[in-house]
């Protein structure tokens, strides 16, 4: 899967509120941290409506793999990353964990463990995709990427600031989202229009 941004619709009304709603995929790990933001709406994948045959595969074939691996200092933000044999050492260390999570998945799906409770051990390693609808995305493109980055990338590293004060993997995705928004054009919404993405 990986990060995936769109925008489903985009509209304003004749007061100028713009309405934005975006589908968007990123780790599952970091799906706290985005949906802490109460200015926002959310619609979130569950991992509980799909059989774990399908999301055991899910992680077989195309897990979550950090791509920053900071390392360990004081503080919620590794502003350093590790280098040389300690960074493939922790990669090695990575994959095992998702391996075994997946063995662990197969042990419970064989003893008839509901997938409710055995599918929370791949979690780690699983992309969720959500639909996000909002007003108010400057507070959240504020608070989750550095602006002084450009405003267009090609990389996922371009996409992200060490130094910044949010974990890189919501700043990919907020990066992303906000080079969508200042892109799109929204619709004008008139009297009687409802804002229907789906």
């Amino acid at each position: 899967m990986g990060y995936e941004a769109k925008i489903l619709l985009d509209s304003v009304n004749d007061f100028d509120n713009r309405l934005t709603t975006f589908l968007v995929t990123y780790p599952r790990i970091i799906n706290a941290e985005v949906l802490r933001h109460r200015m926002l709406s959310f619609s979130s994948e569950s991992s509980r409506a799909i059989s774990l045959s399908k999301v055991i595969q899910r992680v077989i074939d195309d897990p979550f793999i950090p791509i920053y691996w900071g390392k360990n200092q004081s503080g919620m933000q590794a502003k350093e990353e590790l280098t040389g044999n300690a960074l493939e050492l922790a990669k090695v260390d990575w994959l095992e964990a998702k391996d075994h999570a997946v063995n662990t998945a197969k042990s419970m799906e064989m003893r008839k463990v509901h997938k409710q409770i055995a599918a929370r051990v791949l979690e780690p390693f699983l992309w969720v995709s959500l639909i996000i609808s909002g007003t108010e995305w400057q507070n959240f493109f504020n608070l989750r990427q550095d602006y002084s980055l450009p405003s267009e990338s090609l990389t996922l590293q371009e996409r992200f600031n060490p130094e910044f004060p949010s974990q890189p993997e919501v700043q990919i995705i907020s990066h992303m989202m906000r080079e969508l928004y200042n892109k799109s054009t929204p619709i004008i919404a008139g009297e009687g229009y409802w804002h229907l993405p789906m």
